[in-house]
């Protein structure tokens, strides 16, 4: 009985190699350049080539002296349209909006400039991912929720 299950050993054992030999010309030397046979590299992440390219989040910046108060100048065209004139939904539109072009997360609040019961927002950063931006009636802060 010991020598059937050596012998059953073998012979899957020996299946195994013939298919290696069979998946891997160059296994045992022949047929090419002595390698035998290497893996193939992993696809590329669907970040890199899969379907829709997104769009980067954030621009690059030149530091300077003078405050801006939107780094983000592509955000601009983004929020300008969806500008209403209630706050609420004014925030909701520019957040949506915002979401559907960079395929992000972004915290948006908005005050409306005429109301002069509603105290002063101060909004203060030390990046680049926001943008301060608005008109006369309706003022945005958006920024960008990364990681």
């Amino acid at each position: 009985m010991a020598s059937f299950k050596v012998f059953a050993v073998c012979v899957v054992v020996f299946a195994v190699l013939i298919n290696e030999t069979d998946a891997c010309p160059g296994l045992f030397g022949g047929g090419g350049g002595g390698c035998g046979c290497m893996m193939a590299p992993p696809p590329p992440p669907c970040g890199g080539g899969c379907g829709r390219k997104k769009r980067e989040v954030l621009e690059q910046q030149v530091k300077t002296f003078d405050s801006n108060p939107c780094p983000q100048a592509s955000w601009k065209a983004v929020m300008d349209p969806n500008l209403g004139s209630d706050a609420t939904s004014t925030a909701y539109a520019v957040q949506g909006a915002l979401t559907k072009a960079y395929e992000a997360k972004f915290f948006v609040t908005c005050v409306n400039v005429a109301d002069k019961a509603k105290p002063e927002t101060v909004f203060v950063a030390n990046g680049e991912g926001y943008c301060s931006y608005g008109n006369d009636k309706i003022w945005c802060e958006a920024l960008a929720i990364l990681g």
